[in-house]
């Protein structure tokens, strides 16, 4: 790694193949799902409320139009997207990413907080290193899975002001009925011991149809499998709240799913658009798997993101 200005220059291997000079034009197409790629990013951290050490990257681009924070899933961790922000870097869009307490990177228990608005803080603070390393650019946030779940009730709850959220994937319903028994066995554990964990029964081969995605998600060290009674109960309620909220959003927000996914419910996603049609757009794509910006086409994802953050970039719908 090399260090230039506090920028760090380092060959990532990502999920795409790019060139950081196109900006419209449409990828060229290739057989390794995976690259070399040069981008230029900066590590840098901060602590929270809870005295926690947590990571973060900033994605850097020259002159950046527009700024998009990203708020990971279930077990894994913000370098994960490293390819979706090198996508966006190439066509002038700033990248902040961070790993919640207890993933990846970051310190804490292994998938546990004491408090889920803990983690709505840490949305809060991610919001706060956008304005202040690109204070003239306009603000966007993006959520995957658990954090998308994350970012609708940031959205609800504290109204930020933001331009706009894009919401992949989102933990609304399970694409499954959980054992009553394990839910059973987790809501008396958050109460006798909430730090108890278990498997987060999160089938890597469920992520995407892309073979070498799963494996690196498995071979990935920073990913884990730990989900806590606490969170894991957490998790379940808060989605619960979402299945019948119908208050509608502040900002506007693109709802994205996918309707072969196994891990979150596609159908809970366009309910929740249905429910909620002000200032929300969803798209569906067929047969997709849960992770849209890891899928065989991914090209099409990015390429209909990008043509959504430059419409609201420019102050249209």
């Amino acid at each position: 790694m090399k260090t230039m200005r506090g920028w760090s220059f380092m060959l990532a291997k990502v999920g795409h193949g790019y060139s950081p000079g196109q900006r419209d034009a449409a990828p060229p197409r290739w057989n390794n799902p995976s690259s070399t790629y040069l981008i230029a990013m900066e590590e840098f951290s901060w602590k929270n409320e809870q005295g926690l050490q947590i990571y973060a990257v900033d994605w850097k681009t020259a002159n950046p139009r527009a700024v998009v924070g990203i708020i990971h899933g279930l077990g894994e961790h913000c370098r994960r997207y490293d390819g979706l922000a090198a996508f966006l870097n190439a066509r002038g869009i700033a990248v902040i990413g961070y790993d919640r307490q207890g993933f990846g990177r970051s310190e804490g228990r292994r998938g546990y907080t004491p408090d889920y608005r803990n983690y709505l803080d840490g949305v809060a603070q991610l919001r706060v290193q956008c304005e202040k390393r690109y204070p003239r650019a306009p603000v966007f946030l993006y959520g995957q899975s658990m954090g998308g779940q994350l970012l609708l009730h940031y959205l609800i709850h504290r109204k930020p002001a933001i331009r706009g959220a894009i919401v992949a994937s989102p933990h609304i319903a399970e694409a499954f009925r959980p054992n009553p028994l394990v839910v059973a066995i987790g809501k008396l554990m958050r109460r006798l011991s909430p730090t108890f964990s278990l498997h987060n029964q999160l089938d890597p081969q469920d992520l995407s149809r892309d073979p070498a995605v799963v494996e690196d998600f498995r071979n990935d060290p920073h990913n884990h499998d730990r989900l806590s009674s606490q969170t894991g109960i957490d998790m379940l309620e808060r989605a619960a709240f979402l299945q019948q909220y119908a208050g509608g959003l502040p900002v506007p927000t693109l709802l994205l799913h996918g309707t072969g996914d196994r891990v979150t419910s596609h159908a809970a996603t366009a309910d929740f658009a249905r429910r909620n049609p002000e200032h929300v757009t969803f798209h569906s794509f067929p047969g997709a798997y849960h992770e849209l910006h890891h899928e065989p086409d991914r090209e099409k994802f990015h390429f209909l993101v990008l043509g959504w953050l430059n419409r609201h970039i420019k102050g249209t719908k």
